[in-house]
């Protein structure tokens, strides 16, 4: 869960959370009817300070109200987080969450505030993830190789055995990966007619409503069309940008990443015979998520310029940039190792 919660902001919330639990988790009813204006009296200041820092856009006491009634329809939001866009309907957020959040993300609570989740960044960085574990397992392999070919390695049974699982591994990590790209693309287009419906709802005519839903008179519509539809609608001068569908002009990325990529995924998730090969040489698998990683990105990209003709990627998705992504994965890999008292092979 990335984090974009200031110190000022994030101190008040864990003084205000310890406060209260600690109050409300060992009082008994006595104590809470003799004590709850002490408590309450401790607090006024916090309260205060807190409308200040989230101006409420409703009456407390209908905040207070919709807080019991989230709090009893979703016993475990301490665990999974609040929906933003819920959240920010109740009070103003904007300096909670610089970059403003999309309606959908979910924010954290209790020993998690000041964190947040977006379940397309989520998709993505596991791809990295992924790819990154077929990189090291690639290394290990090719080191497994040239010890053999020195004889440093005898290539016995088990030795034999060995590589074959590096072999198979890589290919793992490398279907898993580009399968996880395809649908990060997928998720993040999704995110992105989502969040505009929300936040515009009262504007747009119902048919635009349900494109932005992925539907058109009930069924569902491609990822093709989306891709094309979606920044038609929120572009201000509703001007049509992106041509997916028309094969004929269908340009760079997206040839790439439905003419190629997407065959595979289908393979992977639908596997068939007369599909593309889920089997490849371990090289040529790398190699070809490594391409499909960057043209992801390059789709993504062109999707949120044409959407909002702005340059200025999200910061909720790590800013779309490859290097920045890459060495989380490179982190949660390291922590792994550490975790398991290993180092990372190389």
């Amino acid at each position: 869960m990335p984090s974009q919660l200031g110190k000022t902001s994030l101190s008040f919330s864990n003084k205000t959370t310890k406060i209260f639990n600690d109050f409300v988790e060992t009082a008994t009813k006595n104590e809470i009817i003799a004590k709850g204006p002490v408590v309450l009296n401790l607090i006024e200041p916090l309260l205060q300070t807190a409308l200040k820092i989230f101006p409420p856009r409703k009456r407390l006491e209908d905040i207070a109200r919709e807080y019991k009634k989230f709090q009893l329809e979703n016993p475990n939001y301490p665990t999974y987080g609040i929906i933003y866009g819920w959240l920010n309907d109740l009070i103003d957020c904007k300096k909670l969450y610089s970059d403003g959040l999309p309606s959908h993300a979910r924010v954290g609570a209790f020993l998690h505030a000041g964190k947040f989740a977006v379940d397309e960044n989520m998709i993505l960085r596991d791809a990295f993830f992924f790819l990154v574990l077929a990189e090291k397992e690639m290394e290990s392999f090719n080191q497994f190789i040239t010890l053999s070919k020195i004889g440093k390695n005898a290539l016995n049974e088990g030795s034999y055995s060995r590589m074959m699982y590096m072999n198979t591994n890589i290919g793992s990590f490398c279907r898993t990966a580009l399968v996880n790209f395809y649908s990060f693309v997928e998720a993040f287009v999704n995110g992105i007619g989502l969040d505009h419906l929300f936040k515009n709802n009262q504007k747009l005519e119902s048919k635009d409503q349900e494109i932005l839903q992925g539907k058109y008179k009930g069924s569902y519509i491609s990822l093709e069309k989306r891709l094309e539809q979606f920044p038609q609608i929120i572009r201000p001068d509703r001007k049509r940008v992106l041509i997916v569908t028309d094969l004929s002009q269908r340009k760079e990325p997206y040839k790439t990443f439905f003419d190629e990529g997407k065959e595979i995924r289908d393979s992977a998730v639908h596997f068939s015979a007369l599909k593309e090969p889920i089997v490849r040489k371990p090289d040529e698998w790398l190699a070809k998520v490594k391409q499909y990683s960057k043209v992801s990105l390059n789709v993504a990209k062109d999707f949120w310029e044409a959407s909002y003709q702005t340059k200025r990627y999200p910061d909720y998705m790590d800013l779309l940039d490859y290097d920045t992504l890459y060495k989380i994965a490179l982190k949660r890999l390291s922590i792994s190792y550490e975790t398991k008292n290993e180092t990372i092979p190389s």
